[in-house]
């Protein structure tokens, strides 16, 4: 775990996640590399096997055979039985000569092989050429000039003297031995394999973990930090207009469905420009904050709560059926009651802490029907609004009436 934790830099993460993807990519790449290696020595070693298997048999059954043949050759003398004796015998010089001459070029293809043919007791090198030595004399016997019965009968009788069962014992234990050691190449070739398609699989889980998890969760952390920026007004941490009217236009259509009453007000701080002319931005800024914070004391949880842009806010009211509509009027009344009493703190150019009194102007409208949209229902509270500013601000107007 410290092996992995030492590639990364605090101060560059994604340095070093790219470092990381590169080392666990390289890992695997190298691995699977190996692991055609592998797959490539596997079928050669198949292959291979199949080759010195067929020709291990092959030399066996002449072996078997060819006196059989000669005899055939001595009793009959007749050019057939010779060309079939000649052909064994080449077949089976050929199977010899591609067994030895694979052993003697590179003897750590068959250990066994080799110590079976050239050094242990059952002595096939030797016996073969022993072997070859017998049978040539009965095949250069000439059918009409030479004593081929006489010959091949003698050959016969020296090959049953131990020489063909020797040779025969040998090559059933160099079969045997190798078979053995292909099985055993190919499982060691085999576990490899697997050694390193779970190594692959555990740098894939470590890649998983500490690679792409972080990757998924810094996305997923940047993506709601980008959908908040979208639907959030950075400096009163309030839902902004897009966010307002998505919420309004549920509310507006789960108004009938759940049986609620909606409210929707717009309000305005009076005379905000004169407190940025007058006091800077940064008063500004404070006095909008500090009503941010009066709304969420003043009005419900499930209340929506926004900010239109500049000094206007908006809000949406909701009660059962069986509540007034006067009830939102109400709420309303007493926020803006509270605002006109809690002047807002600020610190002057001395660091000094301040207090600026400030008031705000509300037009309500309740939703009567279901198929009112956002910009139709903001613009009734706006005209609200304006009446309320009209009539001297600092006051509520609720459709046909108001309060001071």
């Amino acid at each position: 775990m410290s092996f992995i934790a030492s590639f990364y830099d605090p101060k560059n993460p994604s340095k070093s996640l790219t470092a990381a993807y590169v080392l666990a990519l390289s890992i695997i790449a190298l691995l699977t590399v190996c692991g055609h290696f592998t797959t490539y020595h596997i079928m050669k070693k198949q292959a291979e096997s199949t080759d010195f298997t067929y020709h291990l048999s092959r030399i066996r059954g002449l072996v078997q055979r060819i006196p059989y043949h000669m005899e055939n050759f001595a009793n009959h003398l007749n050019e057939i039985d010779q060309e079939v004796l000649k052909q064994s015998v080449i077949e089976l010089k050929t199977s010899h000569h591609f067994i030895t001459s694979r052993i003697k070029a590179d003897s750590t293809i068959s250990p066994s092989l080799n110590n079976i043919y050239f050094h242990s007791n059952f002595r096939i090198e030797d016996n073969s050429k022993y072997y070859f030595d017998i049978i040539k004399k009965c095949i250069d016997q000439d059918i009409y000039t030479g004593e081929p019965s006489k010959v091949c009968f003698i050959a016969v009788e020296l090959l049953g003297k131990g020489v063909v069962t020797s040779i025969v014992s040998g090559l059933d234990v160099a079969l045997e031995g190798y078979r053995l050691e292909t099985l055993n190449k190919i499982r060691l070739y085999h576990m490899i394999q697997i050694v390193a398609t779970f190594i692959i699989l555990g740098v894939l889980l470590l890649e998983a973990y500490f690679i792409f998890r972080p990757l998924i969760r810094k996305n997923a952390y940047y993506l709601r930090m980008l959908t908040r920026q979208a639907m959030e007004d950075p400096l009163t941490k309030l839902m902004n207009r897009r966010a307002f009217s998505k919420s309004l236009n549920a509310h507006i259509k789960g108004r009938a469905r759940e049986g609620r009453n909606v409210s929707v007000a717009i309000m305005d701080l009076d005379k905000f420009k004169n407190v940025n002319d007058t006091y800077g931005h940064d008063v500004g800024d404070a006095v909008l904050v500090h009503f941010s914070k009066v709304l969420r004391k003043c009005l419900r949880t499930n209340d929506l709560i926004g900010r239109l842009g500049g000094e206007e806010f908006s809000v949406v009211l909701t009660h059962s059926e069986d509540e007034p509509p006067e009830n939102s009027y109400n709420v309303l009344e007493r926020l803006r009651d509270f605002v006109e009493k809690n002047p807002a703190p600020y610190k002057d150019k001395n660091g000094k802490l301040q207090h600026l009194h400030y008031s705000v102007s509300i037009g309500l409208v309740r939703i009567s029907a279901e198929d009112q949209t956002v910009d139709a229902l903001l613009g009734q509270a706006d005209q609200l609004l304006y009446q309320a500013k009209e009539a001297g601000r600092n006051r509520v107007v609720y459709e046909n009436f108001s309060a001071e």
